[in-house]
């Protein structure tokens, strides 16, 4: 006797056609589930090429990163794979029994049968160790054409936009459990509404100029993900196992990385802190280059300027340290040094000289160091 499942499925009719939602266990799926990426099958001539299959080819990168989501606490795959399935390819086992748009499929389990449209990626992230307990949502065609497997496969992935990361770290302001993204989020968001601050109106929160009414509040001069992704390497190596820690009520190890001058204070949550030493250290910068920093026609008050300040944050900091001292007057005395050594900062700093590009990051960054006599 073959081996079969059950799933409980609500049936659909959309203009496609009519199909199947239910639940599986991603154990089961993972045994009926197969894949026919898009493949040259012939060539009869220079111009006649048969190609057949409607995947992409497997991104074994993503699918480590998927793996290891799965492994988190609250991980979570609410949106449905879709398969179709051939009934030529089943046995008799095979069976529909629907009534009033409510039943049952019965699906043989000795053999792939069951071909993914979309969600391939999800479903390789499964091994047989984190699949157990995980139950998928899944969308049943029953001999759907090929040509409308292709169309429904090409329309869901062409159609998808890309979340900004800015838009990411700013939906952290809803949660209650700490993490690295929301110690950044929230350290953005304070710098940028503190008007004592160097950052007031000055970040593009969720990555936007702000409007009320179709008025401009601000223009700002850097995005909330640049901010956040820059202070995140300061404290992080990968942000989500962190966070994965203490959704399990525990606490972040302990790194031995130099450059992660605020990884101890994350982990003893001692967010106020990282919020003082940006703001001495930003308002340092700002009381140095005061017409810099107030210009929007130079580099200094813009991404690659921030970028670079925050690369040789690690040196100052650990100095600062050695003298038990992260005070505004720390870093102003220090950056004194620095300007002191500019005949004219207005025609240093110029985007001729650091254009906005990742090799004006590190020229800047270089340039910096140079002046503050920093290690390169």
């Amino acid at each position: 006797m073959n081996e079969t499942t059950q799933i409980s499925v609500i049936k659909l009719k959309q203009p496609i056609g009519e199909f199947f939602v239910g639940v599986i266990p991603a154990e089961i799926l993972r045994k009926i589930a197969y894949v026919e990426p898009r493949k040259l099958i012939s060539v009869k001539e220079s111009v006649d090429a048969h190609y057949e299959g409607i995947n992409r080819n497997l991104n074994q990168d993503r699918v480590k990163q998927i793996n290891r989501y799965i492994r988190f606490a609250d991980a979570s795959f609410p949106n449905s794979i879709i398969v179709n399935i051939n009934p030529k390819q089943c046995d008799e086992s095979f069976k529909i029994e629907v009534e009033n748009s409510i039943g049952q499929i019965t699906i043989p389990t000795d053999k792939p049968i069951a071909k993914i449209i979309d969600g391939q990626h999800r479903l390789m992230g499964f091994d047989d160790e984190n699949c157990k307990d995980f139950d998928l949502v899944v969308s049943i065609f029953v001999d759907l054409p090929l040509e409308s497997q292709a169309i429904l496969f090409s329309t869901i992935n062409l159609r998808q936009a890309k979340v900004t990361s800015s838009l990411m770290y700013d939906l952290f302001d809803v949660a209650e459990t700490p993490s690295p993204q929301k110690i950044c989020h929230n350290i953005a968001m304070s710098l940028n509404s503190e008007k004592d601050s160097p950052f007031y109106k000055r970040i593009k929160i969720a990555g936007v100029n702000p409007k009320m009414n179709q008025e401009l509040l601000y223009k700002g001069r850097i995005t909330q993900g640049t901010f956040v992704e820059r202070l995140l390497q300061l404290m992080t190596r990968d942000a989500d196992a962190d966070r994965n820690y203490f959704l399990n009520n525990k606490v972040p190890p302990v790194l031995d990385d130099p450059k992660l001058i605020f990884r101890d204070l994350m982990r003893e949550r001692q967010d106020h802190v990282i919020h003082k030493i940006m703001k001495n250290y930003f308002t340092a910068v700002r009381d140095n280059f005061p017409d810099l920093w107030e210009s929007e026609d130079n580099p200094l008050s813009k991404t690659i300027g921030y970028s670079a300040l925050m690369r040789i944050l690690p040196e100052m900091i650990i100095k600062g340290k050695q003298q038990q001292n992260l005070s505004h007057e720390f870093f102003d005395n220090w950056l004194k040094i620095a300007k002191s050594k500019l005949a004219d900062p207005s025609k240093e700093f110029t985007f001729a000289n650091f254009p906005a590009s990742g090799a004006g990051e590190t020229k800047l960054t270089k340039k910096l160091k140079e002046l503050l006599d920093l290690p390169e």
